[in-house]
Formats: structure tokens, C-alpha cells, sequence
């Protein structure tokens, strides 16, 4: 059996004070795989851009099941200064804007394998009172409730891939990789797979615009804009027959933005 999609699922939420739940047509089927591609965003606050990331807490990601997802990677808080994140360290006095929503927008990628029969993803917004999973199904209705960190909202976009390169075993993750700026090829050429006959998932986020494309050879998945807020992301996929440079996204207007991708095999 070749790498395949078996199914996909998305759900929002605008001001994430319980778990987001995202949930799948059927259950989960023996050594699938589980790709969360989380989009968070958040306001400044008014804090200098150096203390966004220490004070960002990561979503936790769980299924119905007890399976915690691994955060697998991430781009943090997306500034509309291209090459600010790349300060080592980034000046402390220094400030950097946001979009034109107010928001910092981020994307994480989760992955994991779930038990067979798991239908509900729960993303929980790393600010809320809990910090660990309910493991219930669903999660309890007086869920304890903090200042969420996305307070500009969460959208996730899940996908179950079965059905490993060489026909048989677990499907899993074999590389990923981040990359934000202002490319007209943004997030092109991150990795290549290991083998052939991978399947290649990638993310794009632009800020302030929608007028992001496929790459070449890529094929849509999904696309919205961030949750009360004025940027874009377009979630692609590339089945490769050979390995191949992972395929980025189009970027005309060389608008600031990011990209990550995994490779499963």
C-alpha cells in the first residue's frame, strides 16, 4: 500500500479558553500517523519582540485516545520585519510589528502516532489553567481557564497519512524543516526525503495577504485566513515518485512570511 491521505479534518476557534476539537470522519486505522498543522495568533501585548518567545507556551496536542502528538517544529511570532528573527540575540530594546490585525501570527507542526479508533484531536491553548490533558472524551466542561496566548485565535488542520514508502510498517516522519522571509519561493528546497515515493506536507503563512500559491507539482490541501485576523496560510501536499526537493510556495508580491514542512515515509 502506498503513502496515502486517509482523511482530514479542521476547526477554529477565535478565543481558545477550552480545548479546540478537531474531529475526523472515522477513527484511526493501525500505523497511520497523525500531522497537525496548528495556526496561532497572538497580540503584543505591548512587549518589546524579544520577550514574545520565552513567553509564547506551546498548544498541547492530544487525541480521544490518550496519545500526546510531539511538536515536531514551529515558527514563532512572525514579524513584519523580514530578517529580524535572525538577530542573535534579537536587540531587547527593540520593536517589531506585527500584522495589520495586531496579531504575531505562528504556525506549529504535531505529529504522532495515534491508537487505532482515535477520532478527536483536542489542541489545548498553552495559557489555559490545565496545562495537562484531560484525557476524557470529551474533555471536562468546566475546563479551568487562564488568559489564553493565542488570544487572537487558533485554527488546526489535521491529516492521517497511511501506509509507509516500502508498502508496509509504521508510517513516520523522516525530516521537516522551517523558514521564514520574504522569498518569491518561500520554504523551497528545506529538505530532501531519503527516499522515493515519500509524501511531502508543507504549510505557508503570508502576512497581510491571501496571494500565496502552490508550489510546482504540489497539490492543494487547504487554505483561510488566521482566526479574527488579516494573514493567510495554504496547507499543499506532493506525493514524489523520485526524491525531490521539497516544493515551497509561491510568493509573487514577496510579502513577509514562513514555511514548514515535514516528509513522512
Amino acid at each position: 500500500m502506498a503513502l496515502s491521505i486517509k482523511q482530514t479534518a479542521k476547526n477554529y476557534t477565535v478565543y481558545p479558553e477550552v480545548p479546540l476539537d478537531v474531529q475526523l470522519q472515522s477513527g484511526t486505522t493501525a500505523q497511520s500517523l497523525l500531522v497537525v498543522f496548528v495556526f496561532a495568533q497572538q497580540t503584543g501585548s505591548y512587549q518589546n519582540y524579544a520577550q514574545l518567545a520565552p513567553e509564547t507556551a506551546p498548544p498541547l496536542v492530544y487525541t480521544d485516545k490518550g496519545d500526546l502528538l510531539t511538536q515536531t517544529d514551529q515558527v514563532l511570532n512572525i514579524p513584519q520585519e523580514v530578517g529580524y528573527a535572525s538577530f542573535s540575540p534579537p536587540d531587547p530594546n527593540a520593536i517589531a510589528s506585527p500584522d495589520a490585525s495586531w496579531n504575531f501570527p505562528s504556525v506549529y507542526l504535531f505529529t504522532g502516532a495515534p491508537t487505532a479508533g482515535a477520532k478527536h484531536v483536542y489542541i489545548v491553548d498553552g495559557g489555559l489553567g490545565n496545562t495537562s490533558p484531560a484525557m476524557s472524551s470529551p474533555p471536562e466542561a468546566d475546563w479551568p481557564a487562564g488568559r489564553p496566548v493565542f488570544d487572537g485565535g487558533i485554527k488546526a488542520f489535521a491529516f492521517e497519512v497511511a501506509g509507509k514508502y516500502s508498502g508496509t510498517g509504521q508510517t513516520a516522519v523522516d525530516k521537516h524543516g522551517t523558514v521564514s522571509g520574504n522569498s518569491t519561493t518561500i520554504g523551497a528546497g528545506l529538505f530532501t526525503p531519503t527516499n522515493d515515493d515519500e509524501l511531502v506536507l508543507e504549510a505557508g503563512v503570508l502576512l497581510d495577504s491571501s496571494a500565496i500559491g502552490l508550489g510546482t507539482g504540489a497539490t492543494y490541501q487547504h487554505s483561510a485566513d488566521y482566526p479574527a485576523g488579516s494573514s493567510s496560510y495554504l496547507v499543499q501536499s506532493t506525493l514524489q515518485s523520485t526524491k525531490a526537493a521539497n516544493a515551497g510556495f509561491s510568493n509573487p508580491i514577496d510579502y513577509a512570511g514562513a514555511a514548514i514542512a515535514v516528509a513522512l515515509d
